[in-house]
Order: C-alpha cells, then sequence, then structure tokens
C-alpha cells in the first residue's frame, strides 16, 4: 500500500512537478489520502468510470445531433433525386415551347419582311424572354411537386400540353 507520507516523500524530491497516482487495483494500492498532497492527482476505478460515463454520454448526445443532421440531409438528397424525375419533361415542355416560337417567328419575318440584325436580335430575346417567363414557374413547381413525392402530375402536364 502506498501510503500519503510516501507520495509526500516522492512529491518533495520531484519539486512541485505535479504527480498523477492512477490506482486500478482492487482492492486500492493507494491510500486515499495520499490524494491530498498538494501537486498530486489520484484517480482510481470509481473516477475513471465517472468520466468514461460523462465521455459516453456526450457521445451519445452528438451522435444524435449527427443523426439529425444525416436524416436531414438524407431527405433534402431523396427531394432532389426525386425532383430530377421530370426533368426529361421539362426538357420536353421547353423544346416544345421553343418549336413553337421559332415557327411563330418564321411567320413573323414573313410577314415583316427583311429585318435588321439588332431587330432580329431583338425578336429573338423578346421572344426567348417570353418562352422563358412563361416556363419558370411550372419548372419550379413541377420539381417541387416530383420533390415531396407527387410523379402523378407528370402525366397531367404531359397531356395539358400535348406531349
Amino acid at each position: 500500500m502506498i501510503r500519503r507520507e510516501d507520495v509526500e516523500a516522492a512529491q518533495a524530491a520531484r519539486r512541485g512537478r505535479p504527480l498523477f497516482l492512477i490506482d486500478i487495483a482492487v482492492p486500492r494500492d493507494v491510500a486515499p489520502d495520499a490524494g491530498k498532497v498538494s501537486g498530486v492527482f489520484l484517480y482510481d476505478l470509481d473516477d475513471i468510470k465517472t468520466v468514461a460515463e460523462a465521455n459516453l454520454r456526450e457521445r451519445k448526445k452528438e451522435a444524435s445531433a449527427a443523426e439529425a443532421i444525416l436524416e436531414h440531409e438524407i431527405r433534402e438528397f431523396l427531394e432532389w433525386r426525386r425532383s430530377l424525375e421530370v426533368v426529361p419533361l421539362l426538357v420536353e415542355l421547353r423544346r416544345r415551347a421553343d418549336e413553337i416560337r421559332r415557327t411563330e417567328i418564321e411567320k413573323a419575318r414573313r410577314r415583316l419582311g427583311s429585318l435588321t440584325p439588332e431587330q432580329e436580335k431583338a425578336l429573338e430575346a423578346a421572344t426567348s424572354a417570353i418562352v422563358n417567363k412563361l416556363l419558370h414557374e411550372p419548372t419550379v413547381q413541377l420539381k417541387q411537386m416530383a420533390g415531396n413525392g407527387q410523379p402523378e402530375h407528370v402525366g397531367f402536364i404531359r397531356k395539358l400540353f400535348g406531349l
């Protein structure tokens, strides 16, 4: 058994440097009052158990927080993945709208006659802007519906636009 007097003598020889004693023996090998010597830190199995339990509680708390973050990210990823299901429909819808736009531009050119390069650019820009503005909200809504697990709207939109 290591007594308080033994620790005091050892501590005096160490010139005040800290001394850590870890007593893992059962029964204990270091007298409990040895930990009261200045600059001596005595830990036994009960102390180690307390620290281990506190660490375990903290790890469980952090694990729960990590799981919550992971669940959130998985939900967002799945919503994004489901939103991709409408991409072929959106591509087809945009292709159809652009096809109509080009056909109407050709009709307008035949009625208007020769246009200057500036007028051609203005006509292209104006009609492209109209198509983009008309398709923006349906695009956003379709992606949102698909992301929320409402793919049945895809068939309806195909019918609605004759795609």
